[in-house]
């Protein structure tokens, strides 16, 4: 999340990370909050870094978003959210398009280690061999 609050917003509404455009992305963290709006369902996700407000939209009045369907809401359950980074005036959001409850906690650590070897990448060539061990 800490990642997402600090991308820099291009004049032409598209969000950098570490000098790469990025649209898709996915976070794990803790559902801290639930609001239902007419045309709208937003979640709360805390990772330890920071808490984002991620937008399920709906298509008709008062529905269940789509990607919400079969989604058993538990206050701070972990989950693996799916979504698109959206930038209107600067603002930034995030709309889901799919989420998924973390049975396991290997997943927050294997999308931990995810984010940390693309973070790696796209400052290209952190990860030297020597950095790796033997």
């Amino acid at each position: 999340m800490k990642m997402i609050q600090e991308a820099q917003p291009r004049p032409d509404d598209v969000c950098e990370i570490d000098g790469d455009s990025i649209n898709d992305i996915i976070i794990v963290g803790r559902v801290t909050a639930k609001q239902d709006e007419p045309m709208r369902t937003i979640l709360e996700i805390n990772d330890n870094t920071g808490t984002f407000k991620v937008i399920f939209y709906q298509k008709g009045e008062n529905e269940v978003p789509i990607a919400l369907k079969n989604f058993d809401y538990q206050r701070l359950m972990y989950v693996k959210v799916f979504g698109t980074i959206r930038v209107f005036k600067e603002e930034k959001a995030i709309v889901g398009t799919h989420i998924k409850k973390i049975e396991k906690f290997d997943e927050v650590t294997n999308h931990l280690l995810n984010v940390f070897v693309a973070h790696c990448i796209r400052k290209k060539g952190i990860l030297s061999n020597r950095e790796l061990g033997p």
